[in-house]
């Protein structure tokens, strides 16, 4: 059997919850605001990486979200790599950015280049999409491109470097970096 209690009891029990409760509320909100700001405020090497303005082939580079960001003819663009670090990455053919405008992009596989070279592309493109170059027995539901369309390819190897053959562009090694060697040369920044 339960005790009979008094009013008065209960509402100092009842008063007790309220308080327990509003103390956890109010802690859970402090840590999580504490845990927030600790995670999205990094380290003050971060904060000034992300200020960090360079200056190269005439164009002021400046960090954001740990990409290279620049205004070509009133365009933002984004590179992980600035000019001065693809020197050495060869770009063989003649690129123009007229080329590609209202054009629809192909790509044989999203390596991190192809999505760089997408990414910066977008708003001059009519749209992307995958596809397999000459029923090359990729796997999906994908047309079939060849050379005659815009395709981009990621291919493997020891040493960087981006080729031509007739509309498609191949990004030889690292994916990234060729691609940004790529949308310099596109872009007449190199």
């Amino acid at each position: 059997m339960k005790k009979i209690q008094t009013a008065k009891i209960r509402e100092q029990k009842a008063k007790m919850k309220k308080i327990i409760v509003g103390v956890v509320l109010i802690s859970l909100m402090v840590v999580s605001t504490v845990g927030y700001s600790m995670m999205q405020g990094g380290s003050k090497e971060d904060t000034k990486e992300d200020t960090s303005k360079v200056e190269e082939n005439g164009l002021l580079f400046y960090r954001q979200n740990e990409i290279w960001v620049t205004s070509i003819n009133g365009k933002t663009f984004g590179f992980q790599y600035l000019p001065s670090e693809i020197v050495n990455v060869s770009v063989e053919g003649d690129y123009d950015l007229d080329r590609y405008s209202d054009s629809i992009i192909y790509y044989e596989t999203p390596t991190g280049g192809v999505i760089e070279i997408l990414n910066n592309l977008k708003e001059h493109i009519l749209r992307y999409q995958g596809a397999c170059l000459n029923d090359s027995g990729c796997e999906g539901d994908f047309p079939i491109k060849d050379c005659s369309s815009n395709v981009i390819i990621s291919k493997g190897g020891n040493e960087t470097r981006v080729y031509g053959n007739e509309s498609c562009i191949y990004l030889v090694g690292d994916s990234i970096m060729a691609a940004d060697a790529f949308l310099y040369k596109l872009l007449k920044v190199n």
